[in-house]
């Protein structure tokens, strides 16, 4: 539990850093402005709405992708008063 008046800072995931220059100094690809991002984004995209337009439901892979983040946020609120995230 956090003590009053200090912020604890946690991190869950690998690639977390302090500032953008930090980030922009560990860069070892072109992220979301590479091919492989793209084509797997696109890709996935389709699988979506082709399930859509077919009456199946979206795939439990494409729909669980961002599942486990509102539990993690609850559980880590409830040591502490705050919780920041940054994702996108």
């Amino acid at each position: 539990m956090a003590r009053a008046g200090v912020e604890e800072t946690i991190q869950i995931w690998e690639g977390i850093y302090a500032s953008f220059d930090e980030a922009a100094g560990a860069i070892t690809g072109p992220g979301f402005d590479g091919d492989v991002w793209r084509t797997r984004s696109l890709g996935a995209a389709q699988e979506c709405l082709d399930a859509l337009a077919s009456g199946r439901p979206i795939p439990q892979l494409h729909k669980q992708r961002s599942a486990l983040l509102p539990p993690v946020v609850a559980a880590m609120l409830a040591t502490r008063d705050r919780v920041r995230v940054l994702d996108f």
